[in-house]
């Protein structure tokens, strides 16, 4: 299995060499095309939160981001829930434990920026990252099966 720094994958941004984007990769599929989706909008509002840091306004950009994230997660966590459940999945508890988890580690983010803490909000960027691929290819992978089982796959977003 591979590690899990194998499993991020960055792209250069354009302008500027140091700063790097995490990118889609089919390993994160979990073969459901619409979880795929929020999964990849997910990701971009990490990278969103991320470019906020350098914008000279990090507090209200870097809201702002914690804001659409707190809001989407919480859509996408309900849907992926729904259908660990309409699936019977049987390890729903320990994934909705996962999920609280990370909604209370947004919100310590979140305090973090109104401190204006710089660094520390780097290092819970980053952290953001690392928990969602890890996320991703330990735990969501661990539903794909019930789900197929039940019906509820389609395939996924492998491009």
């Amino acid at each position: 299995m591979p590690r899990l720094e194998e499993l991020i994958h960055f792209h250069p941004m354009e302008n500027e060499s140091k700063e790097k984007r995490v990118c889609w990769i089919p390993a994160y599929s979990v073969a459901v095309e619409r979880l795929d989706h929020q999964h990849r909008h997910l990701i971009d509002l990490i990278q969103a939160l991320r470019l906020s840091e350098g914008s000279g306004e990090e507090t209200e950009a870097t809201a702002d981001s914690l804001e659409a994230m707190e809001r989407y997660a919480a859509e996408h966590l309900r849907e992926e829930e729904a259908m660990m459940e309409k699936a019977g999945y049987g390890d729903l508890a320990a994934h909705r434990e996962a999920h609280a988890f990370f909604t209370k580690e947004v919100s310590k983010i979140r305090d973090l920026n109104a401190s204006g803490d710089v660094k520390a909000l780097d290092e819970a960027a980053d952290f953001l990252v690392r928990w969602f691929v890890d996320h991703v290819i330990e735990t969501d992978s661990k539903y794909v099966e019930s789900l197929k089982t039940a019906g509820l796959t389609d395939g996924g977003d492998r491009s």
